[in-house]
């Protein structure tokens, strides 16, 4: 077994030509998001190598420190002048610092070229292993970056990071997920997603994580596209009304786990999207009712043609058809628990936020994004900025709902 792996690592090594385990990981996740191996599609790929280097240099030194020995002489360094250069001209759009990135590697892969000569260049004879290594060289440009803080557009690079949604955010801070777990097996980026952005109760978050990582296999082993929503849809239906008539008590403690308020919710997203009717309980029906929901529900995830948009699409879409089907298998024994009204003034605003609060850092810890005694307050603080934006949204949520029932939130 041990040596049936070790072969299989050493096919990677030799595939991508990337000799350090977090570096080929990362190239793998990418791999995964479908950018496209020509060569006007690298600039994509190395924005987001040299954006989770200039992270990794920026929040963790020690980290950054260690991986750039561990790395090695690279040609990095005489790249890095050649970028830098190009990132110290002005942005056209000062709001979108990726953008100027993107432009600043398709600059100095135009004159790696024109110096080259078309006729020599190495892409056009293992195109996948010279991304690989141009992927390893502007990671280590976006460590020194990170590790000297000396460039004016770094500092706008990381600034730019912060407003970005969940998911974009979780891959251009993916490098130090990925040395935090250490030499851990790799899981497919989609479902990495999925379980970093589940910020619930944990036994709930164990629940999804498992099925999703179920739907996936099943999707994979059909060679179907793991992107189709229909399929998330109508899987997690079911396995919401599988779990709830095979194993009741279970599923009463995933109900109770949540507030009253949620599970109120609930009932008015079944009875306004789903309905009673069992005949109408397919896969088309279902998929247009939660992209309904989707729709009216959660903003900004209307940009279906890129890949984490899509990946954040159907975290949310699996959840709620997870949570209709749980509903939905539930009958009679669970009516009281799911029906249970909100009661009100049991708790203030700032009282919900510090639980709140409390409850998202715990999870942060617990994923390996804090460690014990975390040093670096500014990466604290960003944290807690993104628990105070996910419980705003939460109660915008709830109120809108319980305000067309004529109650207050």
């Amino acid at each position: 077994m041990e040596q049936t792996a070790a072969l299989r690592l050493a096919a990677k090594r030799r595939a991508y030509g990337i000799h350090h385990h977090a570096i080929r990981i990362l190239f793998q996740d990418v791999c995964e998001l479908n950018f496209g191996n020509e060569r006007k599609a690298w600039p994509r790929w190395l924005a987001v190598a040299y954006v989770n280097g200039l992270q990794l240099g920026h929040y963790r030194p020690d980290l950054a420190t260690e991986l750039l020995r561990d790395c090695g002489a690279s040609d990095a360094s005489q790249l890095q002048a050649a970028l830098h250069a190009e990132l110290d001209h002005p942005m056209r759009d000062s709001t979108k610092p990726l953008n100027h990135l993107r432009d600043a590697c398709a600059k100095v892969l135009r004159s790696h070229d024109a110096n080259e000569g078309t006729g020599r260049a190495p892409h056009l004879r293992r195109p996948k292993r010279e991304l690989a290594r141009w992927f390893a060289a502007l990671l280590q440009c976006g460590l020194r970056a990170g590790l000297r803080g000396e460039s004016l557009f770094a500092g706008q690079m990381l600034r730019g990071i912060l407003p970005m949604q969940a998911e974009q955010k979780y891959l251009a801070e993916r490098l130090v997920y990925i040395l935090r777990r250490g030499d851990q097996r790799r899981r497919p980026l989609q479902i990495e997603i999925f379980v970093h952005s589940l910020q619930l109760d944990p036994i709930e978050r164990r629940s999804l994580t498992a099925i999703a990582n179920r739907i996936w296999t099943q999707i994979r082993q059909r060679r179907a596209d793991t992107l189709r929503e229909e399929e998330w849809v109508a899987r997690g239906f079911r396995e919401g009304l599988a779990l709830a008539r095979r194993r009741g008590a279970f599923a009463r403690r995933l109900i109770e786990a949540r507030s009253p308020v949620f599970r109120h919710v609930i009932v008015r997203h079944f009875t306004d999207y789903i309905g009673f009717d069992r005949k109408l309980w397919i896969k088309d029906n279902l998929a247009y009712a939660a992209q309904r929901w989707l729709a009216r529900t959660v903003d900004g995830l209307n940009e279906k043609d890129h890949v984490i948009i899509q990946i954040a699409r159907i975290r949310h879409l699996l959840e709620f058809a997870f949570w209709m089907g749980l509903y939905a298998g539930s009958g009679s024994a669970c009516a009281d628990l799911w029906r249970q009204r909100v009661v009100s003034g049991t708790m203030g605003r700032k009282e919900r936020f510090e639980a709140f609060k409390e409850r998202i850092i715990e999870q942060f810890r617990q994923q390996g994004m804090l460690d014990e005694g975390e040093a670096d307050q500014d990466r604290k603080q960003q944290l807690i900025k993104r628990a105070k934006i996910k419980l705003d949204e939460e109660l915008a949520q709830v109120a809108r709902r319980l305000k067309q029932e004529g109650n207050e939130a």
